[in-house]
């Protein structure tokens, strides 16, 4: 037994579960879109210019070595100057994945290479700190 429709309500009406709809995220407006791209493609170029810089400290680091006089940590030496050298450089390239996923997906990107370029930092001190405990 089928009923007919009555007049004025959809003609296949589909079955409303609760909960079941997906949140669906709110479309930028142009404006903010384009400050965010923006904002995103200069920081992502700010970070290349710091982990560049990362990367010429972290080789001249390795000049650490020469106040050892027998009494130095090499292992910690080498692994302090390991991480400071290709960590950085790691986090920068993966934080570039990360931001342009987030742009492609339309979502706000501009804290991404903020949050990458604190990283990389944080992990090159941990490095640099980790030479200089050697040696002390």
């Amino acid at each position: 037994m089928t009923l007919s429709p009555t007049p004025g309500s959809p003609q296949d009406p589909a079955p409303v579960i609760s909960g079941s709809a997906a949140p669906t995220a709110r479309p930028l407006s142009l404006g903010l879109r384009v400050a965010d791209v923006s904002v995103s493609l200069v920081l992502m170029v700010a970070g290349g210019v710091g982990f560049a810089i990362l990367a010429y400290f972290a080789l001249l680091s390795a000049f650490v070595a020469d106040a050892c006089y027998g009494q130095c940590d090499t292992e910690l030496l080498t692994v302090g100057w390991l991480i400071s050298l290709f960590a950085p450089p790691v986090i920068f390239v993966s934080t570039i994945i990360w931001t342009v996923f987030r742009l492609v997906t339309r979502k706000i990107a501009w804290w991404a290479p903020l949050a990458g370029a604190a990283a990389g930092v944080t992990i090159w001190m941990i490095g640099a700190g980790m030479m200089t405990a050697a040696v002390n």
